[in-house]
């Protein structure tokens, strides 16, 4: 598992998070006919003390919500491409 960003997809945000989608994409590709499964997380906004300010953001979910989502989606066996 490989961890993205939002940003990663727009020009204004550091270049490494977009290698990481594009690494991710091609592992992907190259591990197709295997049975390993390559899954990019690309978290939303989140409340934490990574930035200051961010932790009280409103608009951020919070930590706990999104630790839970993320460990409910893996372990619903996710399908990289939302299918």
């Amino acid at each position: 598992m490989t961890v993205s960003s939002g940003l990663a997809f727009t020009p204004s945000y550091n270049a490494s998070k977009a290698a990481i989608h594009l690494l991710t994409e091609s592992i992907r590709l190259q591990l197709a006919d295997t049975t390993v499964k390559v899954v990019e997380l690309v978290p939303p906004s989140v409340q934490t003390e990574l930035m200051p300010g961010h932790q009280e953001n409103e608009h951020a979910m919070p930590l706990g919500d999104f630790i839970a989502e993320v460990m409910a989606l893996l372990e619903g066996n996710p399908d990289p491409h939302g299918k």
